[in-house]
């Protein structure tokens, strides 16, 4: 029997392309392999932005890097018990 995850998950995707997966832990992302731009600060700070927005209850976020618009999805998935 396959064992179940006991924590919550989340994936991201970019541009309807998926960007990554990881953990959410006390409402923040934890573990995620997405990486948004070449620069890891304004990566960070898009992380913090969708722990905002998921925090008001979004599911979708649209942020520019690089000068280009983009568009953040992502999917939460809560372990059954």
């Amino acid at each position: 029997m396959a064992k179940t995850q006991d924590y919550t998950t989340i994936s991201i995707s970019m541009d309807g392309v998926w960007a990554g997966s990881g953990r959410l832990v006390d409402g923040c992302i934890a573990d995620c392999s997405a990486q948004f731009c070449d620069d890891n600060d304004e990566s960070l700070e898009v992380y913090e932005m969708i722990d905002e927005a998921i925090e008001n209850g979004d599911d979708e976020l649209t942020v520019e890097l690089d000068g280009v618009s983009r568009r953040l999805t992502w999917s939460i998935v809560v372990p059954t018990k």
